[in-house]
């Protein structure tokens, strides 16, 4: 019996010190390749919120004072974006909605709606080009592309 209690209290400890819990680093880019604009952001599985992570639902929760405000980062037709790096845990997600519509809309969208997409991420980088096909958003995994450098002011050395 001692022995049990001293390996509960070894492990109570580890999570205390938040050794059980690891953070990874995301990176997530998105091509739009439908003919409407997609709002996308990164969430966290589950009930509980943590920044950066919010979905539309923890919002509703957590401040519903910023319901009128957009969600995401708009995504327009034939272009892309990548999303702030951010870490998080395992089991993030990149969710996709059609539009550019206030969080109380969103919320109206359900998981497995055709408007609405949820890729589980694996850490790292990540790529997808986001169609609609039979009637509904899916996603292709595409190569990672390198950001152009930044312009240059005429005359000044590379």
């Amino acid at each position: 019996m001692p022995a049990m209690r001293y390996a509960l209290a070894l492990l109570l400890a580890a999570l205390a010190c938040g050794c059980g819990n690891p953070t990874y680093l995301y990176e997530v880019q998105v091509k739009n390749g439908t003919k409407q604009p997609l709002s996308v952001g990164l969430v966290k599985a589950g009930r509980d919120a943590i920044e950066r992570w919010a979905g539309p639902e923890h919002i509703a929760i957590g401040a519903p004072e910023l319901m009128d405000r957009k969600w995401g980062f708009l995504v327009q037709p034939g272009f892309a974006t990548a999303l702030p790096p951010v870490e998080g845990p395992v089991g993030g997600r990149l969710r996709v909605y059609v539009g550019d519509r206030p969080i109380k809309e969103l919320l109206t969208v359900n998981q497995g709606d055709p408007d609405r997409l949820d890729i589980v991420l694996t850490p790292g980088r990540s790529a997808y080009e986001v169609h609609t096909r039979t009637g509904k958003l899916q996603a292709d995994t595409v190569p990672w592309t390198e950001p152009p450098p930044p312009p240059r002011k005429p005359g000044s050395q590379p």
